[in-house]
């Protein structure tokens, strides 16, 4: 986390007292405690300087100078406002409910909810201001919680912070959506403190990942032919009591132990599975996630075509066709993967910035990638024939 200067501390703790002023509930109101910490709302934390210290390297500053240096004099001022019940009093600029949440994560007890994006933004600049950098799990753990609501939003604020696994994790999670979203693009205050080039690789990671998933239900080859739902090998009659039409040849490779080669087969698809794979592919590339070929709006206007068969229906639509897009939804995945591994190899180190993987890529090795780009299979043929 960014360093915050020692200026803009001290002028944090220039602050007039609240006119009304309580207490703060368990645990901050041990009557053992030697300092107290005054919230801009008027909430007195009753706390242990040693614990402060221990968390912040600005609470262990503050406490190695002078205790003087430790009062606020704002512009009302009186000195027998520096005390209370011979406990200094230090006057910090954020309110009640940002600090509770701070020094919650301080003490030996349970984590805060932090439940709002909001919160969590007031709570990582708190944690940054004060330069606390000794809880990078606890703070993970929030940010995950909340990754599967607001991946994007979660993104950059994790890449604001160099937090890389939580990064990593909602760049993911962002595949489910098209890119940029308007329901869940981030907040300008959220982008204001990233570069442009991180937030590039952000977006370039969503480009890259569209096209491998699209490329891997544009050919079959890697599929065994028997488990595409109706498929019938090329020469071979169709299913006693199919009626589908089936206009398209799909190549699949299978292994022959006696050549000890791959073997090259070619299948004749429905013409209800081929427009299946046509929209898995345009909706691939819009939400590059393996969720978008299960997702029943897009699954079910094809089993609907497949049921008007009656071989098909007692076939291949009860059990088939959802192996069928289970086995399209691990390939996706692992194709996926592959694009994790790849921008691993290759981190980008700039700015004193630490290697990190993912989204923080080399963009010069991995440009855009180009609308025509697309893995052509050279045995998947167009045919006019049907069944």
């Amino acid at each position: 986390m960014s360093t915050t200067s020692e200026s803009s501390i001290a002028y944090d703790r220039l602050l007039e007292s609240p006119t009304v002023v309580r207490n703060a509930g368990p645990p901050f109101d041990d009557i053992d405690a030697d300092i107290i910490i005054r919230s801009s709302d008027g909430v007195d934390f009753l706390l242990y300087g040693i614990i402060l210290a221990k968390a912040s390297k600005v609470f262990k500053d503050m406490f190695s100078t002078p205790s003087t240096s430790l009062l606020s004099s704002g512009l009302n001022h009186h000195p027998e406002d520096d005390h209370k019940d011979g406990r200094p009093i230090i006057r910090l600029t954020e309110n009640s409910h940002v600090l509770d949440m701070m020094f919650r994560l301080f003490y030996p007890v349970d984590r805060p909810k932090v439940t709002s994006i909001s919160d969590i933004r007031l709570l990582l600049q708190a944690l940054d201001k004060y330069l606390v950098d000794s809880l990078p799990e606890t703070v993970e753990a929030i940010l995950m919680d909340a990754v599967e609501r607001e991946p994007q939003t979660i993104c950059v604020i994790a890449c604001r912070y160099d937090l890389t696994r939580v990064a990593n994790a909602a760049a993911k999670l962002t595949l489910r959506d098209p890119l940029l979203y308007a329901g869940l693009c981030p907040s300008d205050d959220d982008l204001a403190y990233i570069s442009a080039a991180k937030y590039r690789r952000i977006l370039l990671y969503h480009q890259q990942c569209s096209e491998r998933a699209a490329e891997a239900v544009q050919s079959l080859l890697w599929m065994d032919g028997r488990s595409i739902p109706s498929a019938v090998a090329d020469g071979s009659p169709s299913p006693n009591g199919c009626t589908c039409s089936r206009g398209e040849k799909w190549a699949i490779s299978s292994y022959d132990r006696k050549r000890g080669a791959p073997n090259i087969s070619m299948y004749r698809v429905t013409d209800w599975v081929t427009g299946y794979l046509r929209r898995c592919e345009r909706g691939l590339r819009e939400r590059p996630h393996w969720g978008t070929v299960l997702d029943d709006k897009l699954l079910l206007p094809f089993v609907k075509m497949a049921a008007d068969c009656a071989h098909c229906e007692r076939t291949a639509v009860d059990l088939q066709m959802h192996k069928f897009s289970q086995q399209l939804a691990d390939k996706i995945k692992s194709a996926i993967e592959q694009v994790k591994n790849r921008l691993h190899d290759h981190p980008l180190q700039d700015s004193g910035l630490p290697s990190v993987s993912l989204i923080f890529l080399d963009v010069d090795r991995f440009p855009y990638p180009s609308e025509s780009t697309a893995v052509e299979d050279p045995y998947h043929q167009v045919s006019a024939s049907s069944s």
